[in-house]
Order: C-alpha cells, then sequence, then structure tokens
C-alpha cells in the first residue's frame, strides 16, 4: 500500500509550531552515521526490566459506518449459522441464544464505538511479566436491548468480568485472571497466545530488526533533513524500504535520536502515527512521559483508534521472581491447563489450604491414570492418610480396589487401618464434622457412588477435595452437599482413637456401601475452539479478535445426586493488531471475558 505523504506533512505541522530557521539536506554519510547510531542501541520495551505505573485512554472508532453493510453481514452470518451442521453450541437452548444474539454481536463488533480509561501497572524483568489493569470508566455506543438480557451468547464488553484483571506469566505458567469476577484461566500447556505490550512497548521503535534492520535501512531509499528552530535541531528522517510504504520520523540529536513522532503504514489501508513528548533520562535511557498513538484511514482521514499512555512511575530496578507470582483471592474460581491432562483441572483457591500441594496430588492422580489401578476411594485415602502424616504405599492403596474396579467402604476402612489409622465408619452430619478436630473425613456419596475428602466446613460452604474429578477442589453449599451426602455415611480417619457420639454403621452393611467414579455434570455444551485473527487480503494487515472458547458443561438429568451451576468464562478475547515493522500480526495479551452459566 502506498500512502501519499499528507499524512507525514501533518505530522511534522504539528510538531514543529513555528517556522524552521534553518534547514540543511544530510549527505549520505551522515545518513549513514544516523542509520548506524539507531540500529546499534534499538529496543522494544521502554526499558530493558523495572516496574511501570501509566493511565491509559483509548478510543475505538465504527469499523464500518455503512448500515445497509452491516444488515447484509447480519444475514449472511444467520444464513451461515443456520446451515452450519457441526455447531460449537451443543443444545438447541445454546443454539436459540446464539442465533438470537447474532444481529446484536454484529453490531457490536462493525458499529461500535468505544473509549475506556484505565490505570496500569506492568513489571518486567525481561522475560517474565505481571501485568494489572483497572478501569476507571467505559462507553459504548452500541448497547445489548432488554430482550437480550441473560442471553449468555451475547459479546457485549462486561464490566463485571473485566473491571479488574491480570496477566502475569512468571516463567512456567500463564495466568489470565478477572480479578472482579473471582475467576482465573492458568495455561502451562502454552494453549494462548503470551503477549505483553501496553506502556511497556506503546511507541517504542525497534530499530535495528524487521523493516528497520541496519541492513534493510542501507538497502533502503533514506533522506535525512537537519532542521533548526529556536536554538534546537530536530532531524526529519524519510525511509522507504523496497517494496513498502515511506515512513517518517522526527528525530532529537539532544536526546541520543529519540523520536518526538513518526507515521507508518498501519496495514488495510491505513496510516499510523505517534507522538512522544516528557522524555525524561531513567536508567541511561529516554523514557517518554506522554505517548499518543493514533491510526487513520489512509483515504478518508477518519481516526479510527487512539491509545494515549501517560506515564507516572517508571522503575528501573529488577523485580524480584516473586512479584511475578498471582495472588489468588479466596474463592476465586481457577481452571488450570496442563499438557498432563486432556481437559482443564477446576478449583476454587483457598488460602486455608496448600493449594500448589493440591495441584500437584491432581497432576500425580492424572498420571497414574493407565498405568496403575486407581479409583475416588485411593485418591481419598492417600490425601486423608497424607494429611494426618502417613505414608500411603501404592500397593497398600491398590488392594483396596475389587475385579470390578470398585472399593467397598468395608475395603476402604481395611486399607486405612492397614497404614495404622485409627478408623470408624459413622452416620453424620455436617455440623458435628465441623466440630470435629484431628480427624480426616471421607464422605460417600451415594447418588454418585463417590467418595470424597471433606477439607472443611465454614458458615456456608463444605469444601471438598476430590482428586479423581477434574473439579478436584470445590465449594459446596451446605445445602446442595446434604443433598448428595443424603445418608451422611463417613470414614473417619486419626493418628489417635477416635471418641464421640456417633453412630457407627454396622460391619455388615458396609460391604454394600460402594464407590468408583461418576459424575452428574454430563451435558456438553460448548466445544473448546479457537477463531483466530482476520488476514487482510493483501497480507499487508490484520484485524480482528483472537478468541478462545472453552469447553463447557452443563447439568443433566440423572437417578440421583445434585448438579450445582456456576457462571464460568465461555470465551476469552485480545484484539489484533498489525506491526508494521514486524510485518507480522500480533494481539495486545489484554484478555477480555465473557461469562456462561455452567457446571465446569
Amino acid at each position: 500500500m502506498k500512502v501519499s505523504k499528507a499524512a507525514a506533512v501533518a505530522l511534522l505541522a504539528v510538531c514543529i509550531v513555528a517556522p524552521a530557521s534553518a534547514q540543511r539536506a544530510m549527505d549520505r554519510a551522515e545518513v549513514l552515521e544516523i542509520i548506524e547510531k539507531l540500529t546499534s542501541a534499538g529496543r522494544e520495551t521502554w526499558i530493558p526490566a523495572g516496574t511501570i505505573e501509566a493511565k491509559h485512554q483509548q478510543y475505538r472508532a465504527a469499523r464500518i459506518t455503512d448500515g445497509s453493510a452491516i444488515s447484509e453481514r447480519i444475514e449472511q452470518e444467520i444464513r451461515e449459522y443456520q446451515s452450519k451442521t457441526d455447531k460449537s453450541e451443543r443444545t438447541a437452548e445454546l443454539q436459540k441464544m446464539y442465533l438470537d444474539a447474532i444481529p446484536f454481536n454484529v453490531r457490536y463488533e462493525l458499529a461500535n464505538e468505544s473509549s475506556m480509561t484505565s490505570s496500569v501497572v506492568l513489571r518486567y524483568d525481561g522475560t517474565r511479566f505481571y501485568w494489572e489493569v483497572a478501569i476507571s470508566s467505559r462507553s459504548d455506543s452500541v448497547t445489548p436491548s432488554a430482550d437480550l438480557v441473560g442471553n449468555c451468547m451475547v459479546n457485549f464488553f462486561s464490566r463485571t468480568w473485566n473491571d479488574r484483571r491480570v496477566f502475569a506469566w512468571d516463567g512456567q505458567k500463564y495466568t489470565i485472571y478477572s480479578v472482579s469476577a473471582g475467576g482465573a484461566i492458568v495455561d502451562t500447556s502454552d494453549r494462548l497466545p503470551r503477549a505483553v505490550s501496553g506502556p511497556l512497548t506503546a511507541g517504542v521503535i525497534p530499530w535495528g530488526r524487521g523493516l528497520l534492520s541496519y541492513t534493510n535501512l542501507v538497502a533502503a531509499k533514506v533522506s535525512a533533513t537537519e532542521i533548526a528552530r529556536d536554538g534546537t535541531t530536530q532531524i526529519e528522517l524519510t525511509v522507504e524500504p523496497a517494496g513498502s510504504s515511506e515512513m517518517t520520523f522526527l528525530l532529537d540529536p539532544a536526546k541520543d535520536l529519540a523520536a518526538a513522532a513518526y507515521t507508518l503504514p498501519g496495514g488495510n489501508n491505513t496510516v499510523m502515527s505517534t507522538y512522544c513528548s516528557g522524555y525524561r533520562r531513567v536508567g541511561g535511557l529516554w523514557v517518554p512521559t506522554t505517548v499518543l498513538i493514533e491510526q487513520y484511514d489512509a483515504f478518508t482521514n477518519r481516526l479510527l483508534r487512539s491509545d494515549r499512555w501517560d506515564y507516572s512511575a517508571v522503575d528501573t530496578g529488577v523485580p524480584g521472581a516473586e512479584r511475578f507470582s498471582v495472588a489468588f483471592g479466596a474463592n476465586t474460581s481457577i481452571e488450570y491447563y496442563s499438557a498432563m491432562s486432556a481437559r482443564a483441572l477446576v478449583y476454587h483457591h483457598s488460602n486455608a489450604v496448600d493449594m500448589d500441594l493440591l495441584l500437584a496430588e491432581r497432576l500425580a492422580y492424572v498420571a497414574e491414570q493407565g498405568k496403575r489401578s486407581w479409583n475416588c476411594a485411593t485418591a481419598s485415602l492417600q490425601y486423608a492418610a497424607t494429611q494426618l502424616g502417613t505414608v500411603a504405599p501404592a500397593a497398600r492403596l491398590t488392594q483396596v480396589i475389587g475385579a470390578d474396579g470398585r472399593t467397598t467402604m468395608h475395603d476402604l476402612k481395611r486399607g486405612a487401618q492397614s497404614l495404622g489409622l485409627h478408623c470408624r465408619v459413622v452416620q453424620t452430619n455436617l455440623a458435628t464434622l465441623e466440630a470435629l478436630s484431628g480427624c480426616q473425613a471421607i464422605l460417600h456419596l451415594p447418588g454418585q457412588e463417590h467418595f470424597v475428602v471433606l477439607d472443611r466446613v465454614d458458615d456456608r460452604y463444605a469444601w471438598i477435595v476430590d482428586l479423581a474429578n477434574d473439579r478436584f477442589y470445590c465449594r459446596k453449599d451446605k445445602g446442595f452437599m446434604a443433598m448428595d451426602w443424603s445418608e451422611g455415611v463417613a470414614l473417619l480417619l486419626s493418628s489417635e482413637p477416635i471418641e464421640g457420639p456417633f453412630t457407627d454403621v454396622p460391619e455388615s452393611a458396609l460391604r454394600r456401601i460402594a464407590g468408583g467414579d461418576g459424575w452428574s455434570c454430563t451435558l456438553l455444551l460448548q466445544d473448546e475452539w479457537i477463531i483466530f485473527c482476520t488476514d487482510t487480503p493483501d497480507g499487508w494487515g490484520c484485524f480482528g479478535y483472537f478468541q478462545w472458547y472453552f469447553e463447557r458443561w452443563g447439568c443433566e438429568p440423572a437417578p440421583d445426586g445434585t448438579c450445582v451451576t456456576d457462571l464460568y468464562a465461555r470465551m476469552a478475547g485480545s484484539d489484533c493488531y498489525w506491526d508494521p515493522l514486524a510485518i507480522r500480526c500480533r494481539v495486545t495479551g489484554v484478555w477480555d471475558w465473557y461469562a456462561m452459566s455452567a457446571c465446569r
């Protein structure tokens, strides 16, 4: 795409508000010296490591202003969805919701005009990062109508889920955390593109890389003009790489050629203008206090998007490793994606439990599946014994599993006794167990024929450890728990004799109480799938929204037991943008959350 010089002229007019007293065309040797200096000191971030605090003001214009084109797109998407035989939404109810939401979703994608203000804290050590975004205001010109309230297929930016978010890479796991909604995704399997940008990279010119490498610059058509004005000197550098459009940079020789402004071809027939002001020395580097980036339509000059960054604090002290860890709030619902497990592991975070240890035990259970006999009874016994300081050898655990793969309460009790633990199988209730100390309780859920460990009971919830399940640590409302645990049968374990006014279950009944693995949350609502950024036809640009849809399950009729739903992330999305200097499409790394009701 060839762009006229109008944008560059406008840029220089903004930056040079008074007539220049002198202009001098620089010769080839001087130009090469500038290129050498720029490319030898190139960087991709304002600071190599440290902490940045900034305010971000963002504007996004409507992508399309032609109402008839939007209507045509709505009709097209409705036709395509109706004719699609393998829909990702698996139930008739969700498919109807999706169809009903298409008109709004298309208008929101194409016609919405939005502005948003947020504060940002970003820590970085050259590889790892911790990036927190807190929104203070948001406006959208397209909003859902009343008839779409409760439709989880509506793609509308929700402040409930997005007001405060954290994106962090600690070198091993990538976390996207909605603090405001109490939900998090932890990815250790490289499912998500891991990116950090924002105030760390906004306005940075990566001299020495891509189109601006020394080799490409020397081979390009390059000219430079020295401009003297009011006792200061600036250099206007114009670069036209082979096969690309003209780029113009206004550089300050007094600040190691820091850019006051520049224009670039933005891809997809757009022009990007960037203005940097208020430079100061930080850690020996020139860092601006304000960066303004604007993208215009190359032919109509319509403003398409803008980002203004005002830096309030910049520190080049390298953060310690602990500064990249995410501190989850109590009760945060976490989905943990690991290469060891085909599906996400789900748990509620608790400050009362060693969550790292519990997660490691669940992953160990997953790793052992298929290698040895293992079920919910052995997983529960091993965990309970460990909590009492007793090692449960694998050989002992496998002895409690019958030929049919199931374990009776009789065998589970004998297995615990073989470990040297004191045991009682009793009928009781949550209130009694809440007051019990020095014991572990393995509960039998009759409707699911399933064993779990009761971790603790608080004023509202029973907290359950279920290492045989992907949802391995969760809270259950006491009322629902009483329904699941309808017979109140528990195996109490302790390293000391167990006293108390319990009703012991007769030995003859223990063989009829059995467990294997079961779960009533079995209705597939939505497949896991990804929508990637869209490239422009000419290959010089991209647009759209990188979207990761999560596998979600719902409740369906079961002979016994209960199924409890909650709000989970339906989709996480990140804006796509074209990097004209790297000649590639990127995502911002700021993930927006969209919710739906599901049981897993």
